[in-house]
C-alpha cells in the first residue's frame, strides 16, 4: 500500500504539558518567548485553553495543558510535531494498521482545519493536521530562539524508520557521527528530521520526538536551563568541529534540545 502523502513534513510544533503556567515561565526565561491566546473553541463551543508562543515577529509553536484523565495525559509532558496530511482519517487508519494507537480522534477547529493525535508503535506522540485551505501558518525556523531541527530519540531507530517510511514515505539515510550512527529522515530529497539511536544518551529511554532550538551559546544556556529546575540529559557537545548541541528535560520532564551553529570560516 502506498504511503500517505505528506511532502511538507512537520508544519507545527507543540508542547503538551502538565503545568502550563510553570512551563511558560521556564521557556520564557530561556528563550524570551511571548504568549498569545488564539481563542480557540471546539465545535460545541467549549473554549480551548491554548496559547501560541512568539519570539519577536516569528511564531514558535503552541502550548496547552493536558486534560486530566485523557489518553494523551498518560504520556506525560512532551513536545511533538504535526505532520501535514491530506486526509486525517485515512492516515489514522493506516497508522493503526502499522501498530500505532489514537490518542485524540479527529477534531475540527474553526478555520484551522482538522487535527488528530496518535502514539506511534514506540509510544511517541505525533500530530496530524489537515487544513481547509491547504496552507499552514508555519513556524519560525533557523534563527535564535526558534526551531532548528526535529529529532526522534529511540532505542530502536530501525523500527522507527520502518514505521515512518510506511506511513509517510520518509526515507532514513545513515551517517556517521562521533557519538555513533545517526539517521537523516528525508522525503524526495528534503530533510524532515533525524533519528538518534542508543549510541546517544538521550535515546536510551522511552522514544520521543524532540525539537532543537537555535541559541547563541549552547553550552552556557544548557547550564542555565538546568539550573532553572530542568535536567541536563546530554551535556553540550561539538560535532566534528562544527555545530554544538545539548539535550535537556524541562521541569515537567518534556525533552528538548539546544543547537548552536558552527562559526563561519574567517
Amino acid at each position: 500500500m502506498a504511503a500517505i502523502q505528506s511532502t511538507r513534513g512537520f508544519c507545527w510544533l507543540e508542547l503538551a504539558t502538565t503545568e502550563l503556567a510553570r512551563a511558560q515561565r521556564y521557556y520564557d526565561r530561556i528563550f524570551d518567548w511571548q504568549p498569545r491566546s488564539l481563542g480557540l473553541a471546539t465545535p460545541a463551543g467549549a473554549p480551548i485553553h491554548y496559547q501560541c508562543f512568539w519570539r519577536g515577529e516569528h511564531m514558535v509553536g503552541g502550548f496547552y495543558e493536558h486534560v486530566r484523565g485523557s489518553r494523551a495525559s498518560a504520556v506525560g509532558a512532551h513536545w511533538k510535531g504535526y505532520v501535514a496530511v491530506t486526509d486525517v482519517e485515512h492516515t489514522l487508519w493506516r497508522a493503526e494498521e502499522l501498530g500505532a494507537r489514537v490518542l485524540a480522534p479527529p477534531i475540527d477547529l474553526s478555520e484551522f482545519g482538522r487535527f488528530a493525535l496518535l502514539a506511534d508503535p514506540q509510544h511517541a506522540p505525533i500530530g496530524l493536521w489537515q487544513t481547509c485551505s491547504g496552507r499552514h501558518p508555519g513556524i519560525g525556523r533557523g534563527d535564535m530562539g526558534l526551531l532548528r531541527w526535529m529529532e526522534y530519540a529511540t532505542p530502536d531507530p530501525g523500527a522507527a524508520a520502518r514505521f515512518y517510511e510506511q506511513l509517510f514515505g520518509w526515507q532514513a539515510r545513515e551517517i556517521a557521527l562521533p557519538a555513533g550512527p545517526y539517521h537523516l529522515l528525508e522525503h524526495e530529497g528534503v530533510q524532515i528530521g533525524g533519528l538518534a539511536g542508543p549510541a546517544q544518551p538521550h535515546a536510551r529511554g522511552a522514544a520521543a520526538w524532540l525539537p532543537y532550538f537555535q541559541v547563541v551559546d549552547c553550552a552556557a544556556l544548557s547550564e542555565r536551563a538546568a539550573n532553572l529546575l530542568g535536567e541536563l540529559v546530554t551535556p553540550a557537545a561539538r560535532i566534528d568541529g562544527g555545530p554544538t548541541y545539548a539535550v535537556l528535560r524541562d521541569p515537567q520532564r518534556a525533552l528538548f534540545g539546544l543547537f548552536t551553529p558552527a562559526a563561519p570560516a574567517p
